[in-house]
Formats: C-alpha cells, structure tokens, sequence
C-alpha cells in the first residue's frame, strides 16, 4: 500500500496519512514532484529560506541561482524590488532570462556561470565578496543535497563567509514533507502497490501506468485532473475554503488557514479520510473528535504543530558532500506557466484566460 501526496497537500493530511501507513506495515509515503530531489531533511538549513523574508531588507547583495523570483515566490519578490528599487541591493541571478520589475544584472544560462562565480572568475564576485550581507537563493535547478553543500562550502571559504544560503520552495507543501520526513516520488523505483492512493495530485496517468493492476485511490476537491478517469475510486474531499487547515511556510513559520464556508454536503478534509480508514483498520487515535484534539494527539510527536507563527529551529549541515559534476547544461524554468501550474488553476476559467494570451518568451 502506497500514498502519494499533491504539491498542496496541507500538514493535517500529511501527519493523518503518515501515520495510516505506518500502522498499516507501510513506509512508502511520497509526494508528487516532477522536479524537486531529495534534500538533507536531518538539517532544517537545507530545506528552509533562512534568510527570512524580512531579513533581505538587510541584505545588499542577493545571488539568485536556477530560480524565478516573481513566479515562484511573490511576496520574496516584492521584498527584493523595494530593496533594489531603493538603491540598498544588488541582485544578480543565472538561469533563463527574467522579466524582472527592478534592475538585475544576468549573470549566465547555466552550470558554466556558476562555476565561474565559485572560482571567483566572474566580474560579479568583486560584489560578492565586497557585500556586508549577502544572500544567496537557491532555486529548483539544484535541489540536491550534493549540489547545494558543494557549492555553499566553496562559496563560504572563497567569495564571503557572511553569506546566508536560502532554499526556495515553490510548493506550499515543501517544507512540511521535508520536517515530517516524506521524500520526493521516483518513478525509477518502479515500485508495485496493490492499494495506492493519490491525495491532490496533479495527474493519475504516471500511477497507472507504473501501476497497471493497483487499486487507485483519488482524493481531491477539483476535477481538472484530465486522467482522473484511470483511477478506481474518487472520494471528494471538501474546498481549501471549506476547512481549517495549516502549512510550514518557506521560513518554518507555521501558518494557519481559516475556512470561509461549510463544506457541500458529505465532503469533508482530506486528514479525516485516513483517520477513518486507522479507526476501521483499529489503529485510529481514539481521542480524535474534531481538529483541535486531532493537533493535540500528535503535539508530543510535532509539538509545532499548535504554535502558529513561531519558527522552527533551524539545525545547519556542517557536514559536507563534494561531488559535483562539472557540466555544461542549462537551467529551464522551474514554472512553464505561472498561471495553470496545479489542480486548483487548472479549474479557473479565469486563469485559463491568462494563460492563453500570456506573453510567448523564446529566450529559454
């Protein structure tokens, strides 16, 4: 039995499902990702913003790598354009062409330029080394734990031991699969279930296809899914709007979402499906009636979990892997289309619209 957790999944449901599988005799728990790889989930700098977003007000120069600051993250965005914008911080980046709202400084396509700027052979390191509080953003492109040690290491010992290494999640649910320990799906891992279930996962195809005899389980709020069709079962879980829920945002703060209406009829959270599912099977927690001893039953083990708005630790990787090929590949982009790039956009008209006479860029 397996469970395969959508780029929007909310912390209630990865704690319930976690814990339905594990009591089952199961550990193959994953979330849905076409690009992230693993990370160092031992060490919370690996997967956290650790600047702060507040923190880049402070900073003067700001190094982004393999990453979209005004798709990806907008609120960081705006941030770094009031920096910039008032003449306090100089931003550069590699990767494809942005169309940044600020002044930038493109510094290269690919692994080459950042190779140039760990060797301090490219003319932006002067401003890197000379920087009082520089940061760096590290994006989707180098999402590995190989990759992001290597080049932090060499960035401390030779261009400026105050910088600050920030990863950037442009899933809401990043951050709380990496706390809780669930990892990146691989298809390559070609692993057989005879129970499989998708929570809000953006496509059933790829399921059915490695799992052509499974019985597939899909539970979600919108149909925009266009494969849905191949799974077995669908249980309707209820609207992000109809429910309280909470996230682990790109700095570790938890946050929390209050419903704007009652669910439609016999829909409800995605957490109670799986607590259902532990009662029938008789290793539900019985002290769970409704969401507020639902955090109280698993405070002991994530005692974050009733703290709204207080950060979590962060735990630095002092430990460092080199093994870094040297390539000559090109970063793409993360997003291909700002605007349909999960279930939820997919089923807004509205969105649809935007995405149909959006800007066509050629250059990468």
């Amino acid at each position: 039995m397996g469970v395969i957790l959508g780029d929007l999944v909310d912390l209630e449901t990865t704690l319930s499902s976690k814990y339905f599988l594990n009591n089952s005799g199961s550990s193959d728990i994953y979330y849905d990702s076409a690009y992230e790889k693993n990370l160092d989930q031992d060490h919370r700098s690996s997967y956290l913003f650790n600047t702060s977003l507040a923190g880049i007000e402070s900073s003067d120069v700001c190094l982004i790598l393999g990453a979209d600051t005004r798709n990806e993250a907008s609120l960081l965005d705006l941030r770094l354009r009031k920096q910039a914008i008032n003449g306090h911080l100089t931003v550069g980046y590699v990767g494809p062409s942005l169309s940044l709202t600020y002044a930038s400084h493109h510094l290269g396509l690919g692994v080459k330029s950042v190779e140039d700027l760990m060797s301090g052979r490219h003319p932006f390191c002067k401003l890197l080394k000379k920087a009082k509080n520089p940061c760096v953003i590290v994006g989707s492109s180098f999402r590995s734990i190989n990759v992001i040690s290597a080049l932090e290491k060499v960035f401390l010992n030779n261009l400026n031991k105050k910088a600050t290494f920030n990863l950037l999640s442009p899933n809401v649910s990043s951050v709380s699969f990496n706390e809780i320990g669930i990892s990146a799906f691989n298809p390559q891992q070609n692993q057989k279930y005879d129970i499989l279930f998708l929570v809000g996962t953006n496509s059933v195809s790829l399921y059915r296809k490695l799992n052509p005899n499974s019985l597939i389980i899909y539970i979600g709020s919108h149909y925009s899914v266009t494969d849905l069709k191949l799974s077995d079962v669908i249980l309707p879980s209820c609207l992000f709007i109809e429910k309280d829920s909470k996230h682990l945002n790109t700095e570790g703060l938890l946050q929390k979402s209050n419903r704007l209406r009652s669910p439609v009829n016999e829909s409800r959270p995605e957490w109670s499906f799986f607590q259902v599912l532990s009662n029938l099977s008789g290793n539900g927690k019985k002290e769970v009636q409704n969401l507020n001893s639902f955090y109280s039953s698993f405070s002991n083990e994530y005692p974050f979990i009733q703290k709204n708005k207080k950060k979590l630790p962060t735990y630095k990787n002092l430990n460092y892997i080199i093994k870094h090929k040297s390539t000559k590949d090109l970063f793409g982009r993360n997003l291909e289309d700002f605007y349909v790039n999960n279930f939820l956009t997919k089923s807004s008209k509205t969105m649809i619209l935007c995405s149909n006479n959006k800007e066509q860029k050629n250059f990468l």
